[in-house]
């Protein structure tokens, strides 16, 4: 098991998996992927994770902004009943815009 982080770095993210005994880095990698859509978000990433919970309530275990064909979304993955549930919010809205179990 690592636990990953992710540091925006302009409109890149540096990636850090780190050891969970000791937080020592144990891989990095660069991901070149154009976030500058990010500033489009009206709705933070706090608030896309509640909006999932209330469309799938459990436990959120990650969340990302992502770019899904030109609309600028939020990835919630929520685990219920033992099961990794994806919950997308628009990014704009705040609206949940599809629950995938």
């Amino acid at each position: 098991m690592v636990y990953s982080l992710d540091v925006a770095q302009g409109t890149s993210i540096l990636e850090l998996h780190l050891d969970p005994k000791d937080g020592s880095v144990v891989a990095r990698e660069t991901e070149n992927e154009d976030r500058s859509k990010l500033a489009a978000a009206k709705v933070s990433l706090g608030q896309a994770v509640a909006a999932a919970l209330a469309a799938q309530p459990g436990q959120a275990v990650s969340a990302e902004f992502e770019d899904d064909k030109g609309k600028l979304v939020a990835e919630v993955k929520v685990v219920a009943n033992g099961k990794v549930v994806e919950v997308t919010v628009d990014a704009t809205t705040g609206q949940v815009t599809e629950v995938e179990r």
